[in-house]
């Protein structure tokens, strides 16, 4: 039978254990208290250290518990109920945490550091006034002391008053220029408040003062990442990375910078090294589930986004992102909860409003998308160009002096579909100039002859200032004075105008090559840098369209195509012909004239079907669900009340297309015989 240690023998143990403790030889200590509990386990004492290292190394459920054995045994004292207050706000048990406290700031009223520890514990719980209060409670019982001054402006900062954050923050750095936290503190105030110059300013004096400082690095990634200047946020979280091998955030940055730059596979594997670090970070699952969603994986993205708002619901971006991701699964009603969420608790946010207003507009909830649609010129990332033109915006106001400056910002295919209320604009005013693509100039002088035509530039073509405009509005802002509801949009015959002689020469041409064959139009891509992959179909999957006899089909998709051509004659033995004579990139008029000799068209979401349609063309577009998805073919329609020749083949399951490919090729063979 093992004899029970002496009572000089746990001293002994009990010293050795307290004199590592004390060193920093945590698990060594952890040892011996453990040992001594083993032989003696009603020692209140020991079970108070032995929660108090266990809290020290990460295990704080276990800590807990030792800390509740001491207090059973005896009445705890203040030592005792510090441990157990930071061990209670660890495990996110605020109110517990605070009642520690409490009592601690009660019984030892002048202790500045006892304040100090219930304003954190307020501060944890986001209890910001409560916070602030017990802060300069610290501080008028001791001046010297920043770490207090910094919470107080914390505090501020989260209860909205930034403003006041920020005079505190710079009171402290001017009374303790050797405190590197409140450097931090201050830039993220100015960052948070949209100050990028005085963020700016106080990272660089950060730097210079603690040049490898981490987290001044990590926070001047994320302002260049904001503005756009992708190469220099990469080498910063880089450096970051370096510095910091064990912090889960510069790796979910740099994740972030290489999705921007298209390197998915590269971004996906910071994204999950960041998650392997920190699994309960909501940064990091936020992130993790942007960078999966990018390669169209939406249900596991949405999983890592519910869990990124259970655990932090208070970060804006979060609820955006799983707003998004929602939108792509189709589920509308829902992502748009998500979005209201995220302007709740960040009023200008941008992005947000930006999306809830592509949501609204995809559920045909024209008027409500298109009052908040204008905030996709306002968003720091993947925001449209707004033209700066010294004119007042056009509210859909009659009158024969007015002089309407119209201005187009994105693609061609969205310049064409826009371009169906031009005719509508002009006969309010007495005169309307188009600013657009350098492209589509030609197009647009023979499609609306009695406008002024002028393509875009940098500066700004000399024509619109000598057509003396009166007001200006982009293309697209159009919509909220001409498309309140789905019924506004009226039906046409084609409102763009082909080369006529051009479209008759190419129609006898392929006419004379496809012998008697029906002629139709294919393209199979998009060139979208973000969700041009989601829309394309390869070739490879066309084949039971391309194999439905009595057809001629011809080339009309843009960009290089001889590749993707040679190999399906290859090795399938298929042949599209190739007019290498219309480049349509280089001339979207000659495109026009040539989709005008068509059939039909059939053709992924691009550019293609815009033409097609606007000229009344037939045209089917394959259209996916989930990213690429655009919201003006809206939800659940096969047809298009922006083109009424057009039909529309909607993906069932994201990524899908073999059922698309089978309808189509089906209905191809309805159609030869009507």
């Amino acid at each position: 039978m093992k004899q029970r240690p002496s009572q000089a023998d746990i001293a002994k143990s009990l010293s050795l254990a307290i004199s590592a403790h004390q060193s920093g030889q945590r698990l060594k200590a952890l040892q011996l208290y453990q040992s001594i509990l083993a032989d003696d386990p009603q020692n209140a004492y020991v079970q108070y250290l032995h929660g108090a290292v266990l809290y020290e190394t990460g295990q704080n459920q276990a800590a807990l518990e030792a800390l509740q054995k001491s207090v059973a045994l005896k009445s705890p004292d203040l030592a005792v109920r510090s441990i157990l207050g930071a061990v209670h706000a660890a495990l996110g048990q605020h109110d517990l945490a605070i009642d520690q406290f409490r009592v601690i700031a009660k019984e030892a009223p002048h202790v500045p550091e006892a304040h100090n520890n219930l304003a954190n514990a307020y501060l944890t719980a986001q209890r910001y006034v409560d916070s602030a209060a017990f802060f300069r409670k610290a501080l008028s019982l001791k001046q010297a002391y920043p770490e207090a001054m910094r919470g107080l402006g914390i505090a501020l900062d989260g209860g909205g008053d930034k403003r006041g954050a920020a005079q505190v923050f710079r009171e402290c750095i001017s009374k303790f220029p050797n405190y590197s936290p409140t450097y931090i503190s201050i830039a993220q105030t100015y960052l948070s408040l949209g100050d990028d110059v005085l963020a700016e300013e106080a990272l660089n004096l950060c730097l210079s003062r603690f040049p490898n400082t981490a987290e001044a690095l990590l926070l001047f990634g994320i302002l260049r990442y904001r503005q756009i200047r992708l190469e220099e946020a990469q080498v910063l979280f880089q450096k970051v990375v370096r510095l910091a091998p064990g912090d889960a955030l510069p790796y979910a940055y740099l994740a972030g910078v290489l999705l921007a730059h298209g390197k998915t596979t590269e971004a996906e594997l910071n994204a999950r090294k960041a998650y392997s670090i920190n699994p309960r970070d909501a940064e990091v699952l936020t992130n993790l589930g942007l960078i999966v969603q990018a390669r169209g994986a939406t249900e596991e993205a949405i999983t890592y986004q519910r869990q990124a708002v259970e655990i932090n619901p208070g970060i804006p971006e979060t609820w955006n992102n799983l707003g998004l991701s929602l939108q792509h699964l189709g589920n509308l009603d829902e992502a748009i909860e998500c979005y209201d969420k995220a302007i709740s608790l960040k009023a200008q946010f941008h992005g947000a409003l930006a999306n809830k207003a592509q949501a609204l507009l995809s559920l045909g909830r024209l008027a409500e998308g298109w009052k908040i649609y204008g905030s996709r010129f306002d968003q720091k990332l993947m925001a449209s160009s707004r033209r700066a033109f010294p004119y007042p915006m056009w509210a859909g106001q009659s009158g024969a002096d007015i002089r309407l400056l119209l201005w187009t910002d994105q693609g061609l295919g969205d310049e064409v579909l826009y371009a169906s209320m031009i005719t509508e604009a002009m006969a309010r005013v007495g005169v309307c100039i188009l600013e657009c693509s350098s492209r589509m100039v030609p197009l647009f002088q023979r499609s609306f002859p009695k406008a002024i035509i002028v393509p875009r530039s940098t500066p700004t073509n000399q024509a619109i200032a000598s057509a003396q405009p009166t007001h200006q509005i982009s293309l697209i802002e159009l919509g909220s004075i001409f498309r309140q509801t789905l019924e506004s949009i009226p039906a046409h015959k084609g409102y763009l105008k082909p080369d006529e002689n051009l479209a008759s020469t190419l129609r006898q041409k392929y006419q004379t090559m496809a012998n008697g064959r029906r002629i139709v139009g294919v393209s199979w891509k998009s060139e979208n840098f973000v969700v041009g992959s989601f829309k394309s179909v390869a070739l490879e999957t066309w084949i039971p369209i391309l194999k439905v006899p009595n057809i001629f089909f011809v080339c009309v998709q843009y960009g290089v195509v001889k590749d993707d051509l040679a190999k399906l004659k290859e090795t399938l033995g298929i042949d599209i012909f190739h007019d290498t004579e219309i480049d349509p990139l280089v001339s979207p008029d000659q495109s026009a004239a040539q989709i005008a000799a068509m059939d039909l068209v059939i053709s992924t979401s691009n550019t293609t079907v815009h033409f097609a349609g606007a000229l009344s063309v037939p045209v089917w577009t394959m259209a996916p669900i989930g990213p690429g998805a655009l919201w003006y073919w809206f939800a659940d329609r096969d047809t298009s009340p922006w083109y009424p020749t057009m039909r529309i083949f909607r993906q069932l399951r994201p990524g899908e297309w073999s059922d698309v490919v089978a309808n189509v090729a089906m209905s191809l063979q309805k159609w030869l015989r009507s």
